[in-house]
């Protein structure tokens, strides 16, 4: 008869389930415990990785919004200019393999953007059209022209632009933000993705 797997103890360093149960349950309540000491000033002090930091300079910013849309609108049709593409609207592009990307049959040309752009507020800042509520308030906004990426497959492009590299497993601009901001709740998560 083969031993039920259901039944047998969770791991070879323990002799029952009710040990490891023991143990387990031990270790929660002490996890706890020191949390509840710490928070009533009876545990020595810690050091909290999320407690603000001091900063080089005066901190202007104490939130950060980061809006990054994988599928949203090219940057060429929303808030970055590119006054060439208009010049070499319908141009082969020389030099580029149609070979190395995912849609090969629906390479053309160089395209300008269909939208028209404007420079808006003291700052001269260029919108499209698309946005003419926006528009008014882009002294307030932080443009950030400077992102790019060596890949054109949309998954290491997505990681490089978030994290600064290629592959998986680096943290990203709200884990940076995080650590340099700090947390202003220890109720309430710092970084949220959705």
């Amino acid at each position: 008869m083969e031993p039920n797997l259901f039944f047998a103890p969770p791991s070879p360093a323990f002799a029952t389930r009710r040990e490891f149960l023991a143990r387990a349950g031990g270790g929660c309540g002490l996890l706890a415990l020191a949390a509840l000491l710490a928070d009533e000033g009876f545990a020595a002090p810690q050091i909290d990785p999320l407690a603000p930091k001091a900063s080089h300079f005066p901190a202007k910013a104490k939130s950060v919004i980061w809006l990054f849309m994988n599928g949203g609108p090219s940057q060429v049709d929303t808030w970055e200019y590119k006054p060439e593409l208009a010049k070499r609207d319908g141009q082969e592009l020389k030099g580029f393999d149609p070979n190395t990307g995912f849609f090969r049959d629906q390479v053309g040309p160089v395209m300008k953007s269909p939208f028209r752009f404007a420079r808006h507020g003291q700052s001269g800042a260029w919108v499209s059209e698309i946005f003419p509520n926006l528009a008014r308030h882009v002294d307030d906004l932080a443009f950030i022209h400077s992102c790019w990426t060596d890949s054109n497959n949309h998954s290491p492009a997505l990681f490089k632009i978030n994290t600064g590299f290629a592959r998986m497993g680096f943290p990203c601009v709200g884990s940076w933000v995080t650590y340099g901001l700090g947390a202003m709740s220890r109720n309430l998560p710092a970084f949220v993705v959705m």
